[in-house]
């Protein structure tokens, strides 16, 4: 009897996104002030012209897409765990990300690992993101640009000094996508989404599959 109740008290897990029904939660657009200043050349400089003005202040700009990680089960979710996996391309020449799952940064712990307690607790999880480094005018010698990035610690933290972290890119194209979320005490989940990536930064969406 007490087995069978210790059983029965697992974390019930389910991913959520609505952008259309609460943008705010899952579409986030946020300016960001660097502790470090990145410089924007000025275009002329870009393109090789001479005599360009003298570099001007950035003003960085991330668009992300995010995820609600809900748990509806009696027992909290233990340090879950989130990764990103790209499973299909719209052409196998784009560039995507490499081909390990890439572990996730949530949102509300700004952590790899993350609690969610029991009844009626939710996390945010970021997923996928964009910035305004990621034109193709920023990357003149790039055959093939990144315009969209997985939301890895390591590709959020980066922003600062300005580095793109190539593994973690997407190029143009449609990509799916396979999210998956382990809690340590129990409960797996996974859902497939749908990702366009467009030269313009802010364009960056994605539908849920399954």
């Amino acid at each position: 009897m007490h087995k069978e109740a210790d059983e029965a008290k697992i974390p019930n897990l389910s991913i959520e996104y609505d952008p259309r029904g609460t943008p705010d939660l899952y579409v986030s657009q946020t300016e960001l002030i660097p502790t470090t200043p990145i410089v924007q050349a000025d275009k002329a400089v870009l393109v090789g012209v001479i005599g360009a003005l003298a570099p001007t202040p950035f003003r960085l700009v991330r668009h992300s897409l995010r995820v609600v990680v809900r748990n509806t089960g009696p027992a909290a979710a233990e340090r879950c765990t989130a990764e990103l996996k790209i499973t299909e391309t719209s052409l196998p020449a784009v560039r995507r990300p490499s081909a390990e799952p890439k572990g996730l940064l949530w949102e509300t712990s700004q952590d790899t690992l993350q609690d969610i307690s029991a009844v009626a607790g939710h996390a945010t999880l970021n997923v996928i993101f964009s910035d305004a480094r990621l034109i193709t005018e920023r990357q003149p010698n790039e055959a093939n640009p990144v315009y969209a990035l997985v939301a890895t610690p390591d590709s959020i933290r980066m922003i600062p000094n300005g580095i793109i972290r190539a593994q973690d890119g997407f190029g143009r194209g449609e990509f799916v996508a396979e999210l998956t979320v382990i809690a340590r005490n129990g409960s797996y989940l996974s859902a497939r989404f749908r990702v366009r990536v467009t030269n313009d930064w802010q364009q960056l969406d994605m539908d849920k599959i399954t």
